[in-house]
């Protein structure tokens, strides 16, 4: 006789959860359906675009048959945290339709439709977006694809630490505080390389909170870190200085689990060589190889900061310095809130032969004005540590439509009604009074060490410290590098604030799950129609 699977319990037959879960996903086909046919007018029937439906409604019944191999209390939480989000997400698509765009997203969509690459922006977010577009309607529904995306990714986040038991008031709390934050919807159809590189630091924190409340056991096998070394080569490609971000996320693992040294080695060596190969694919691909984008601003706006403020420049720097710009525009286009008007498209050519003559003397700059500079740089990350916005400063959230562009793309609500009330309550919220609560970093950076170093200390575990690495290493990185006021860059660490806070109400010592008695079967695949136990499978 056969051992009985798991999960073919008397209180739940596998049947019953098959049709359940299958029953659930061609409902929510359906509904992904109508608001097709509602953003484009056009019904997936059996035609020209009646195959990419068929193959969206086979994939979510496969999926079906994947999510009854999961434990009932992960599959309940992954769609009690997917659909609103979702349902959210697909919301704010109609009322943006077909999404929110800006200099930077058309400038990489000419790319696509040139085939003219330059990594400028980051190309694997230009791969992103080309991948998104390659479906019959094209760029209108790639705002939606992200919005699912979004609904996933931070669903599977918060799924992940089922494992560790967290009560259910713990899992309204964290969905609730994503909800409440209307950034959420508008970013998950912003078409923006800091969405995706933002999702990937929040799977960096989903997995360091596993490695420190597993004591170091998650990275077991060979699957945990494999997981591990793609996700830190995503947080560095998304963003230039994503490298900063993934660097010391990794050196922190070597501090936290020294005893696995051999382990962390193996996943360092292999995010270093996927992301040596797609920076050395990304240069032989650029039609115009470009000077490092954060250096460029970063040193830009550190000239101009010290010729405002009559810092040490010697008259053979000047003379450098004058080839890009004239001495009175470093002076009168300095902000230390704001560097971009800085580098035009002059001071790129320019640079691009000169890089190496920019680098030696910024350094020399910089030694001579140590101070001065450090007082700037105080003033230039303020929007990461101050509550609310300084007098005169540059302060930058989100856009509400698609810039002018040549390209053909323009805003077209599918609901106009609610198009006004949306920008009259998002711009309302913009104002000194109630930005600092929704758009600004500081409050959720400090609610974050705030929580993590209470459950560090009310578990007496230096290791619970842990989860605060990656976003650390992302505020330290654009702390000495943040040319401008805008919240997108650090959107990381709102977009993980319900995380930490689901992870800081887990039970002290989560109980362990009963272990589970091996299936004997003699077959193999385990398909919708498998049936465990069966001799044959069916």
């Amino acid at each position: 006789m056969s051992t009985p699977h798991p999960y073919d319990r008397p209180d739940r037959p596998l049947w019953k959860s098959r049709l359940l879960s299958h029953a659930a996903l061609l409902c929510l086909s359906g509904l992904m359906a109508a608001l097709l046919f509602l953003a484009t007018g056009v019904w997936p029937g059996p035609g020209t675009h009646g195959g990419p439906f068929l193959l969206l409604v086979l994939g979510l019944f496969l999926l079906a048959s994947l999510l009854v191999r999961a434990s009932k209390e992960k599959i309940g939480a992954f769609f009690f945290n997917f659909l609103p989000l979702f349902a959210l997400g697909s919301v704010s698509y109609l009322v943006f339709y077909p999404g929110i765009m800006t200099t930077d997203t058309l400038i990489q969509l000419g790319q696509i439709r040139s085939g003219q690459y330059n990594d400028w922006h980051p190309l694997l977010h230009t791969y992103y977006l080309k991948a998104l577009s390659a479906q019959p309607f094209g760029i209108q529904l790639a705002a939606w694809i992200q919005a699912g995306l979004f609904a996933a990714v931070v669903s599977a986040c918060l799924t992940a630490l089922e494992g560790l038991r967290p009560p259910p008031a713990a899992r309204a709390v964290a969905i609730l505080l994503f909800l409440l934050q209307p950034l959420h919807a508008i970013y998950a159809v912003t078409l923006w390389k800091d969405i995706p590189f933002s999702l990937a630091v929040l799977v960096l924190v989903a997995l360091f909170v596993r490695m420190a409340w597993s004591r170091g056991a998650w990275l077991g096998g060979w699957k945990n870190p494999a997981i591990l070394a793609v996700t830190l080569v995503a947080v560095a490609l998304l963003r230039h200085n994503g490298l900063i971000t993934a660097a010391l996320a990794m050196l922190s693992l070597f501090l936290f689990f020294p005893r696995r040294w051999k382990r962390l080695a193996l996943v360092l060596l292999a995010a270093a060589a996927l992301t040596g190969a797609f920076k050395a694919h990304a240069v032989r691909r650029s039609a115009e190889p470009l000077p490092f984008p954060a250096f460029q601003y970063l040193s830009f706006h550190h000239f101009s900061a010290v010729a405002a403020q009559s810092g040490t420049i010697t008259d053979k720097q000047w003379a450098f310095l004058e080839g890009i710009h004239h001495r009175e525009y470093w002076v009168k286009q300095y902000s230390p809130y704001d560097g971009t008007a800085l580098v035009t498209v002059n001071s790129l050519a320019l640079m691009k032969t000169n890089a190496r003559e920019l680098r030696k003397i910024w350094f020399e700059v910089a030694m001579a004005n140590k101070a001065l500079l450090a007082r700037h740089t105080l003033k230039a990350a303020s929007i990461l540590w101050k509550f609310t916005p300084p007098e005169n400063s540059y302060f930058f959230c989100y856009y509400d439509g698609i810039t002018e562009n040549d390209l053909g793309l323009k805003s077209e609500t599918k609901l106009p009604r609610l198009r006004p009330l949306v920008n009259e309550f998002g711009y309302r919220l913009l104002e000194p009074g109630l930005s600092w609560i929704f758009f600004r970093p500081a409050l959720p950076l400090y609610l974050i060490l705030f929580l993590v170093l209470l459950t560090a200390l009310r578990h007496r575990s230096p290791l619970l410290l842990l989860p605060l690495m990656p976003l650390l290493g992302h505020a330290a990185g654009l702390f000495i590098s943040c040319p401008v006021q805008d919240t997108r860059y650090f959107y990381p660490i709102l977009l993980s604030l319900p995380l930490i806070a689901l992870s800081c109400l887990l039970p002290e010592r989560p109980p362990a799950a009963p272990p589970e008695p091996p299936v004997e079967s003699r077959r193999r695949w385990k398909g919708p129609f498998f049936r465990p136990g069966h001799p044959r499978g069916f």
